[in-house]
């Protein structure tokens, strides 16, 4: 094993290593989508899984009273996908790519927008009015039935 090829003095030079050497470079999964977008991301390819999960702490001073709130918007920030969108978009600047596919050719996920859930509410809307006439129509008929019967009797 020789260190000169294990340990390269930075990370461009490791991304160059893995195009010419038969190596692989192991980084933050942040740095490596950064790296592969500015060097063509079709010449790349990362691996889906995470090796090591990694995030970002931040930390602030015991008791502070903006604590519950500041962890509150963290967390609505990290569910509603804004993170990942903008790790999105910057990678998509930097490799030069537009639309939501990037140069990778696999769509990105996006955040649902009432215009994707138009259609549910049409179909509980007719759904809705369906169930109503239904009921008036129930209502007639028995209204009919029981005056039918009255005069039988």
């Amino acid at each position: 094993m020789d260190p000169s090829r294990s340990f390269p003095k930075s990370g461009a030079v490791a991304m160059e290593k893995v195009l010419t050497d038969d190596i692989v470079y192991m980084t933050a999964n942040l740095n490596s989508k950064i790296r592969t977008s500015q060097r063509g991301r079709r010449r790349f390819h990362l691996s889906k899984e995470k090796f090591v999960l990694q995030g970002l702490g931040v930390a602030c001073r015991t008791g502070a009273p903006f604590i519950q709130k500041f962890n509150e918007v963290l967390l609505k920030i990290n569910q509603g996908g804004l993170v990942d969108k903008w790790i999105n978009d910057a990678l998509r600047k930097l490799s030069g790519a537009s639309g939501s596919e990037g140069n990778t050719g696999v769509r990105e996920s996006l955040a649902l927008t009432l215009n994707h859930l138009q259609a549910a509410f049409f179909i509980l809307f007719g759904g809705s009015i369906l169930a109503g006439v239904t009921l008036i129509l129930e209502i007639l008929a028995s209204t009919s039935c029981t005056k039918s019967s009255e005069k039988g009797i």
